[in-house]
């Protein structure tokens, strides 16, 4: 795999991870990808992060004590600062590199707003904060990835979660989140949900250039943001009385059909990193893995150099591997157990043996092996590991951060080569790739 330096790297965080990537292009300034889809880019996240806040915020009419579900980046934090009355402000997000990054690493876009007093940062599961806290909010922000990119997030989008955040909301409370695409079946999903559990509930959407067309939905047992009437000064960009009134003043098809979100029917994944998947595609497992030039290594290994960390999911229809360079898709491949051995006689196992390291390490044989091979005509076998072997073609993806900065081609195809998995704390994964023929017919 072609070695790519992120600005993660310049920025002290290791080790690599294709999930979380910040980089700077020309014409978007600093872009945050999350699972290779864009959480935020400087030019337009104002509109973003004024559309989630302020609506909700003016909706309320004098907001106290807010809570803020995600935002690890600062963002909505910045906007909610600018309302005088916040006596308050507590920031939840499970993923504490995004949280460093945005109280060290985005202090200019976020005008440095974990430093403000009136703040408290947990590093949790939101969900499960959200159960234990006695706290009663006057806003409930939702700033969370999109559903449809990373199904862990599903469970801040069920009813049983809304039902928990209605229970921690003022009578007079109100609650905003973000939604899927605008008009998607997953966003007519989340308006009906929170129609289950709340009165009055509005969907609106915001068209923003590097994200598309976002949904959004305000949900209260009291105000309605429709009798909105005034909103006071705020030093922002885009959001006023005017634009307010704008966002909830044309009609969308939300109100279609759709089945209410539970824990037990979530949200279903639609993507992989940069790959959508086909309607009829669902994921059975995915694991963490590390990627080592182009050998991948499953679970929790030692640090080792050039060593990047990657994704590998298993779906009903093909196989994906997510590095930082991109995807890799691929539908069949070649699994085989193979020993290997550091000395090697003349031996039928070490002709077999030294077959198998020239096919995969040409260097250590020449370098190591032949001359041991010349001198002591008949060693002994020093140790084994067996491993799993995989040699695929494999369409290539390439990520969304090298397809802005690069324009353009989007979809390669290359050789995934040689890929050994190491069984370690992925063995679901492991036996998923491991069934007898590895091609998919479904």
């Amino acid at each position: 795999m072609e070695k790519t330096s992120s600005i993660l790297d310049k920025l002290g965080f290791r080790p690599r991870d294709p999930y979380l990537i910040l980089r700077k292009f020309p014409n978007y300034g600093k872009v945050l990808l999350i699972y290779d889809h864009v959480k935020f880019a400087e030019s337009d996240e104002y509109l973003y992060h004024e559309s989630l806040v302020h609506p909700a915020m003016a909706t309320h009419g004098y907001p106290k004590d807010v809570l803020i579900i995600g935002g690890g980046d600062g963002l909505a934090l910045r906007e909610v600062l600018k309302w005088n009355s916040v006596e308050s402000v507590d920031v939840v997000d499970s993923d504490d590199e995004l949280v460093n990054l945005g109280r060290w690493k985005l202090k200019d876009l976020n005008l440095n707003a974990f430093s403000d007093k009136r703040v408290n940062v947990f590093v949790d599961n939101e969900r499960e904060f959200l159960e234990r806290t006695d706290k009663r909010y006057d806003v409930i922000i939702i700033d969370s990835i999109d559903p449809e990119v990373d199904e862990s997030a599903s469970r801040l989008f069920s009813k049983e979660f809304y039902l928990i955040a209605k229970q921690k909301l003022k009578p007079d409370g109100v609650l905003v989140t973000r939604g899927s695409e605008c008009e998607s079946l997953s966003f007519a999903r989340i308006y009906h949900t929170l129609a289950s559990v709340f009165p009055i509930v509005r969907p609106y959407c915001t068209d923003i250039p590097s994200m598309g067309k976002v949904g959004f939905v305000i949900a209260s047992n009291f105000h309605d943001p429709l009798s909105v009437t005034y909103v006071p000064p705020l030093q922002t960009k885009a959001y006023n009385l005017t634009f307010h009134m704008q966002l909830f003043d044309t009609y969308y098809n939300y109100y279609k059909e759709a089945k209410i979100i539970t824990d037990s029917n979530p949200i279903q994944r639609k993507y992989f990193f940069s790959v959508k998947l086909n309607d009829d595609e669902r994921i059975i497992k995915s694991a963490k893995v590390r990627v080592i030039r182009r050998e991948i290594v499953l679970g929790n290994e030692g640090e080792v150099d050039e060593t990047e960390n990657g994704y590998l999911a298993v779906t009903n229809k093909r196989y994906l591997l997510a590095t930082v360079d991109g995807v890799y898709s691929f539908t069949e491949a070649k699994v085989y157990n193979y020993v290997k051995y550091l000395l090697i006689g003349f031996t039928v196992e070490g002709i077999i043996a030294t077959v198998a390291i020239l096919m995969t390490e040409p260097f250590v044989l020449v370098a190591v092996f032949l001359p041991l091979l010349i001198i002591v005509p008949a060693l002994y076998v020093l140790y084994e590991r067996k491993k799993v072997r995989i040699k695929a073609d494999a369409t290539f993806y390439k990520s969304n951060y090298r397809f802005l900065s690069e324009g353009g081609g989007r979809i390669e195809t290359k050789e995934l080569s040689t890929a050994i998995l190491k069984d370690s704390e992925s063995e679901e994964v492991l036996s998923l790739l491991m069934q007898n023929s590895l091609k998919h017919n479904s």
